[in-house]
């Protein structure tokens, strides 16, 4: 990655499904990222989307992958009455 490329990672939702906190990864170098653990507390079926942008003091010939990735997580009540 050109040095001065910071990428921003989004997850979003249009419901009111948790989020991680913070919702939103800054990559500034080559490497591993992960989001914190989202805490389901209801069941429900939830949808997220995954997205990346460019950061604002990024290297402008740099472009940022532009597919939007969709997750769907279906959460139930087990047999113990856990989720």
């Amino acid at each position: 990655m050109p040095e001065n490329t910071v990428f921003r990672i989004l997850i979003e939702t249009d419901r009111h499904a948790p989020l991680p906190d913070p919702s939103e990864l800054i990559v500034t170098e080559a490497g591993s990222y992960e989001f914190a653990p989202v805490e389901f507390t209801e069941p429900g079926n939830y949808t997220y989307r995954i997205s990346q942008q460019l950061g604002e003091e990024s290297d402008k010939r740099v472009q940022p992958d532009e597919r939007v990735y969709e997750i769907n997580v279906t959460v139930i009540r087990g047999e113990n009455g856990g989720l």
